[in-house]
């Protein structure tokens, strides 16, 4: 067997990835680059690699190569980063067991992170990923069952997706926390998390909530108000109890998930924001939609990554786990020293 590269980068016929291979060589890296799926099989008949970088128009001509992939190449890291990208591929990409899913043109640093996270360092100083802030991500998460060991391997392939996600569970059941682990476990950990609770605020006020308002707009509007969406530029935004949101504003929703794009209440100017989209419901959703009380097409631009939120009954073996730490925290907010005790 012949040397090892740390990552083989496979270019479709496009062309247009001239500014991905520049970037990556600039990283100092061990690059191998081929230009076909029949010459990269060849390459990897006889080489190892840390990670596969597969830099095409669309994954349409390449799906079925990418699932190949986990068998020729297992255990490696796979990131896939595509010039026509589009949410079917996201979706395809990530169930395929891919590790990140980009769009070219690719951000450095987007790229820096998809190859931290799938192990790639450079020849001369190892890059070492950064972890997520202490007692958050999947820190604060409390649990240790077998359910929950699948909600925490799924936080971390998805984290750093830039695709929507949808945290479905009855109340009680920590959807926040996972969309915190969501948030903080990923690239856009440095970033804010900013939530937003549709229940809780009145329809009339949740559109200002979400988008903003110039001054005097309305009654009131004393001053220029920034909305969650612009709060949120580089991190992420939850929203929480999405059922509860009026027609009118899922369609509006709907154009902001689409463009990243909106104006403030009263104005004028269409404000671009960089923000990634964490739902969350303690509905069933299908049956919302087939009784008319939520779209349908907004229903699926919101379910592109679902992720279930067990109740406790499923995992009654982290009762003992939850138990000594709401214990603790008792003893550290009311300065008292009880023990938790057995039988």
């Amino acid at each position: 067997m012949t040397h090892n590269p740390l990552l083989l980068l496979l270019l479709d016929s496009s062309g247009r990835s001239s500014d991905l291979v520049k970037a990556l060589q600039k990283k100092d890296l061990a690059l191998t680059v081929v230009r076909s799926e029949a010459e990269a099989r060849r390459w990897l008949e006889e080489n190892q690699c840390q990670a596969i970088l597969l830099a095409v128009s669309s994954l349409q001509s390449h799906d079925s190569f990418l699932g190949d992939l986990q068998e020729v190449a297992s255990p490696v890291a796979i990131i896939v980063a595509a010039s026509e990208p589009s949410v079917n591929d996201a979706v395809v990409a990530l169930q395929a067991g891919a590790t990140d899913y980009l769009e070219a043109p690719v951000n450095e640093t987007r790229l820096d992170a998809a190859l931290d996270k799938a192990g790639v360092s450079r020849r001369n100083s190892p890059v070492v990923p950064a972890p997520a802030k202490a007692g958050k991500g999947c820190a604060a998460i409390i649990g240790n069952s077998s359910v929950m060991r699948q909600v925490f391997s799924l936080i971390k392939k998805v984290c750093d997706a830039e695709t929507t996600v949808l945290v479905r569970g009855e109340s009680g059941t920590g959807k926040e926390l996972i969309a915190q682990a969501l948030h903080y476990e990923g690239v856009r950990g440095g970033g804010p998390f900013v939530p937003v609770n549709c229940g809780a605020i009145p329809g009339e006020l949740l559109e200002s909530e979400l988008f903003g308002h110039e001054k005097g707009a309305f009654t009131h509007a004393i001053r220029t108000r920034l909305g969650r969406f612009e709060l949120a530029n580089g991190g992420t935004v939850f929203l929480d109890e999405i059922s509860e949101m009026s027609p009118m504003l899922q369609v509006k929703l709907l154009r902001v998930l689409q463009e990243k794009e909106f104006e403030r209440i009263g104005g004028t100017k269409t404000i671009s924001s960089d923000f990634r989209v964490v739902a969350a419901t303690n509905r069933d959703l299908e049956q919302e939609v087939q009784a008319g009380r939520f779209r349908e097409d907004l229903y699926y631009r919101l379910n592109v990554i679902p992720i279930e939120a067990p109740p406790l009954r499923e995992r009654l073996q982290d009762i003992p786990l939850l138990a000594e730490h709401f214990v603790a925290r008792f003893n550290r907010l009311r300065k008292k020293k009880i023990k938790g005790g057995g039988g």
